[in-house]
């Protein structure tokens, strides 16, 4: 018996270390317009997040609608603002941003170092060390927790850009770029994760001329079928990475050990007895 614990112990190791080498997080988001000048575009923002780096990678499929609506589109914003201004707005934005890439990155550390820390223990288990079943589910399950924690501020982030319909970065950066805006979202939940589902539509003043910007602002033109009338249709999708999968083996691996065992000491307790 104690060699196939001590084989199991082993094998309990391997699959801890194994966790810093592999995906934690995906997070894939897609936008396709379906009206206007962009139409037929998709944006596609891919992040994946593992022990120790974030990588992100966006990309524009049938993107010459979309850049030709970059390109043709007027400015609506202010010309008398002030560089100052725009200095103060740019901090504002980017403080937030800093913190939860900070928070992020602490999380990664303290998951990188529990993950390690366990797969240590397992090493001395199997060594024949004794150490408590209680205290390894109990320190299995905080890890669980740490987890299933990660992307909170991630479901919140893309909780805020949902708001208004058009996520953030996928169009024209003007904070009155759009008017008329109406938005549709909802989520769900599917395995090891969660999805988005939004629509939206609203009038680009970018694309209207400026005499009728005015009028535009006031009342929708009733003209759907105008270049200016923007909608778009998308998804974002999180989901555990391969991480979570093998942390939730380990699991039922020592639940298998400390089954297995109990079944052991009886058997042994009534051959004894014999």
């Amino acid at each position: 018996m104690e060699r196939k614990i001590g084989a199991a112990w082993v094998l309990i190791a391997i699959l801890s270390f194994s966790i810093l080498s592999v995906n934690w997080l995906t997070l894939t988001g897609t936008t396709e317009f379906t009206s206007g000048k962009p139409e037929r575009s998709e944006l596609i923002v891919e992040i994946e997040v593992d022990s120790d780096t974030t990588t992100q990678e966006i990309r524009i499929e049938k993107a010459t609608p979309f850049v030709l609506w970059m390109l043709v589109r007027d400015s609506v914003g202010e010309d008398t603002e002030s560089e100052n201004s725009d200095e103060i707005e740019v901090e504002s934005q980017q403080e937030p941003e800093d913190d939860d890439q900070s928070s992020m990155e602490n999380m990664q550390s303290i998951l990188t170092a529990f993950v390690s820390v366990f797969g240590f223990v397992a090493i001395l288990s199997a060594l024949q060390v004794r150490i408590r079943k209680r205290w390894m589910f109990a320190f299995w399950g905080i890890g669980l927790i740490l987890f299933l924690s990660l992307p909170m501020a991630w479901m919140g982030d893309m909780g805020q850009s949902l708001d208004s319909g058009l996520p953030e970065e996928q169009g024209p950066e003007e904070e009155e770029a759009f008017v008329h805006v109406n938005s549709e979202s909802n989520f769900e939940v599917v395995f090891i994760g969660v999805e988005f589902h939004f629509i939206g539509d609203g009038w680009d003043l970018g694309m209207v001329d400026e005499e009728e910007r005015n009028s535009t602002i006031e009342e929708p033109p009733s003209d759907e079928d105008h270049d200016a009338h923007i909608a778009w249709d998308g998804q974002i999708s999180l989901r555990y990475g391969n991480a979570v999968t093998i942390w939730l083996t380990i699991g039922l691996l020592l639940l298998v050990m400390a089954t297995y065992e109990r079944v052991q000491n009886k058997q042994n307790l009534a051959d004894s007895e014999e």
